[in-house]
């Protein structure tokens, strides 16, 4: 969908030649905003994964290490933690 208005900015701009160069730079800078803001995002939670995973396989107890894995999926998915009757979300 961001390609298809990317194209439509770039057939609609040369079709308007009276407005000024900075109404079409910001209307390409709207466009992209919002590729940028999910590539960023998701970069961010990436690098947090790998920092998870870092942590978790620095635990001596592997008992420990799956309940870190748990407790850091169901903080994910927006659950309580802590709450043991809680399932996460990728094994309901």
């Amino acid at each position: 969908m961001p390609l298809l208005r990317g194209v439509a900015a770039g057939a609609v701009s040369p079709a308007l030649p009276d407005v000024p160069w900075w109404v079409i730079t910001l209307c390409a800078l709207v466009l992209l905003a919002e590729p940028v803001r999910r590539t960023l995002r998701d970069r961010a939670q990436r690098r947090l994964d790998s920092f998870m995973m870092k942590k978790v396989d620095e635990l001596p107890d592997p008992e420990h290490k799956v309940q870190a894995l748990i407790d850091y999926r169901r903080a994910d998915a927006g659950q309580d933690p802590g709450d043991p009757s809680a399932t996460p979300a990728d094994q309901a």
